[in-house]
């Protein structure tokens, strides 16, 4: 028909197969470096202190004389339904640091004596202080 279109045809398809083989893999590298850059919409922890919450602190004391352990350093509550023992690094597990982080959505539908129960948990694994190492040391 008109040898110029197919010319033309032939030119805007080479174009859009290179601009396309070449946006494609910087989409996908920006799709994967984007957690990186970008935060993951969680609130941080936020420690409480002792003045705040002397009876959670009084349980924690009482709890960990029960189980033979320190009692944490720190109770964190954090807007996430979970609770966790844990440590902020490899440095301070080692130094036996602690760190209790209790959910508040999860404690607000939890009594006194569920509230006993979780923290309990919590507690064993502090006693386990040897597993958590390992862990450090396998995901390092």
């Amino acid at each position: 028909m008109f040898p110029w279109f197919q010319e033309l045809d032939n030119q805007l398809a080479s174009i859009v197969y290179f601009v396309g083989i070449g946006i494609i893999p910087v989409a996908i590298t920006l799709f994967l470096l984007a957690p990186l850059f970008v935060g993951n919409g969680k609130q941080k922890n936020f420690e409480l202190k002792r003045s705040q919450a002397p009876l959670l602190f009084t349980l924690a004391d009482q709890l960990a004389a029960s189980f033979g352990i320190a009692a944490p350093e720190q109770i964190r509550v954090t807007n996430e339904v979970n609770a966790s023992a844990g440590s902020d690094g490899l440095m301070d597990l080692i130094r036996g640091q602690q760190i209790l982080t209790l959910g508040l959505p999860l404690i607000r539908g939890l009594n006194t004596r569920q509230l006993v129960f979780v923290m309990a948990h919590e507690f064993g694994h502090f006693k386990q202080r040897g597993t958590r190492l390992v862990y450090h040391v396998v995901m390092s």
